[in-house]
């Protein structure tokens, strides 16, 4: 389900004349798979060679494996909930007001997840952590949001659009509240022996 950046490595035997093999560098063929008309599966998909010359058109090529595997899967998009995770606490006397997301000025409460069908179906949430411990001032800051499955761990495989949202978290001081020392008054005695 994870989608591959590239293929793995194919060799090629190339069959000629031995002048004709002297001209013959890596660069002069390639290796390709046609997926045409493939739906989404595993399939076994046929090793085609083809020169990048028009004088090398009299050789015979062959390539190992001659066959790859290949999992194709449909590529989807869905819209997500945007969630936020607030951690830490704010000094006494300081109050932490309500989070707000944007992106560019506009106010989002969800995201595009694109990938593979069985990969975006794993999203549960999308979610953006801040840590606002022992902060006195608003906490602002661009947050990548990161996609979470149904155990709160990031789904690999996925891309999230957009893919930075700033986050806002409001720390104000609290009015009329200020620190005064507290003097107990003991009333009584304690038992006898304590």
């Amino acid at each position: 389900g994870m989608p591959r950046a590239g293929l793995p490595a194919v060799n090629v035997t190339v069959l000629a004349d031995t002048a004709t093999l002297k001209n013959v560098q890596q660069s002069s063929i390639r290796a390709l798979v046609d997926l045409s008309g493939l739906g989404p599966g595993e399939h076994q998909v046929p090793v085609d060679v083809e020169t990048t010359r028009s004088d090398l058109k009299r050789v015979t090529f062959e390539a190992r494996p001659s066959f790859l595997p290949i999992r194709l899967e449909q590529e989807i998009t869905r819209t997500v909930p945007l969630t936020i995770e607030v951690a830490g606490t704010v000094p006494f006397s300081f109050e932490a007001g309500t989070p707000r997301l944007t992106v560019q000025n506009q106010p989002v409460q969800s995201v595009l997840v694109r990938g593979p069908q069985s990969r975006v179906e794993r999203v549960k949430i999308v979610g953006v952590q801040v840590d606002i411990d022992r902060l006195t001032a608003n906490y602002s800051s661009p947050r990548t949001p990161v996609a979470l499955g149904d155990d709160s761990q990031p789904v690999a495989g996925v891309s999230v659009v957009p893919a930075t949202v700033d986050v806002l978290v409001p720390i104000v001081s609290s009015a009329g509240i200020k620190r005064v020392p507290i003097v107990p008054q003991l009333v009584g005695q304690p038992a006898s022996g304590f």
